[in-house]
């Protein structure tokens, strides 16, 4: 924590992908992506998220340290469970990565959802969105305090902004964490092609 704590003074919020319309034209709408707001990058910064200390709880209202996450390849993303759209789809672009992992490798590879809205999502709200989306045993869904949140967000280069409604404007990307927490790909955008981050879990499992 102490390590990343400065780069709260960097956050800026821009307004991003929307997630709160009611019409389905809205929901396209707000999920347009934008090119000047796009964050894909080719390099990271090498350094290891695991360093963000403080207690998470999951869906299973287990208290967690992301240290514990060690040992295993990680694919994280930050979603809100009340969006109608850009989660959702989100969630199935992660989805589509599960399914390229070859089913002897499928033990090496974890999948982690965060929530922005430490409000709303609680851990037995998380539980009915795992359970909605049909996610595996080896899904967590995680709770934290505005701070944490806020600060892996930041590690993570995913924007977000709450609304007048409490709903959430936010960047959509998927990274992957190698076994020690450090990003080796990401897939910015809803519905973007995953190849690099199956490269990189190619690369990455034994």
């Amino acid at each position: 924590m102490k390590k990343f704590s400065g780069l709260l003074g960097l956050i800026f919020l821009l307004v991003f992908i929307g997630c709160n319309g009611d019409k389905k034209e809205d929901e396209k709408e707000c999920c347009k992506p934008s090119d000047s707001l796009s964050t894909e990058s080719s390099t990271y910064s090498g350094e290891s998220l695991y360093q963000l200390s403080g207690e998470w709880v999951t869906e299973d209202k287990q208290t967690l340290e992301l240290e514990q996450l060690k040992g295993k390849i990680q694919i994280v993303s930050m979603i809100f469970s009340h969006c109608e759209y850009a989660c959702p789809r989100l969630v199935a672009d992660m989805k589509i990565i599960e399914e390229r992992i070859p089913d002897n490798k499928k033990d090496q590879v974890d999948f982690l959802l965060v929530s922005f809205d430490v409000e709303r999502d609680s851990p037995e709200r998380l539980k009915e969105f795992k359970t909605k989306e049909k996610l595996g045993a080896n899904w967590r869904l995680l709770h934290g305090d505005e701070s944490m949140v806020r600060m892996l967000s930041v590690l993570l280069d995913i924007k977000y902004e709450k609304q007048s409604d409490g709903n959430f404007a936010h960047s959509n990307i998927i990274s992957v964490l190698d076994k020690d927490g450090v990003i080796r790909a990401k897939v910015d955008g809803l519905g973007a092609d995953p190849s690099n981050a199956i490269e990189a879990i190619t690369k990455l499992l034994r």
